[in-house]
């Protein structure tokens, strides 16, 4: 293999078919789509690999991320932020915690660490 053929490989190649795996994974992981929706986009990425990838994420709408990554109201243990800082309020004030450790896991539970 030539420099050149590696160096448009690595430019070009890799990208479009990390992009497009990408897509795949995507697709299944949306909870906002039906199965056959799924199904479809999936066809569709796969026949028509680099125009069914640009077209699949142009279209996506934004909320779609939003299923993907995790929110600072969403899960610490099942999403329960109230029932969860109440249980920490109370280990502290019992003693089972120390200041640095309830600061600690307060900022875990919230999200902001």
């Amino acid at each position: 293999m030539s420099l050149w053929t590696a160096f448009w490989f690595a430019i070009i190649v890799i990208p479009v078919v990390v992009l497009w795996v990408y897509g795949l994974i995507d697709v299944f992981r949306r909870k906002d789509l039906s199965s056959i929706a799924k199904v479809l986009w999936a066809l569709f990425i796969i026949l028509l690999p680099i125009l069914g990838v640009i077209v699949y994420h142009y279209i996506r709408p934004d909320s779609a991320l939003a299923d993907t990554v995790p929110s600072a109201t969403q899960t610490f243990r099942g999403g329960k932020v109230p029932q969860d800082l109440s249980l920490l309020g109370e280990m502290h004030q019992q003693g089972k915690l120390s200041d640095a450790e309830y600061e600690a896991a307060k900022r875990k539970i919230v999200g902001s660490d």
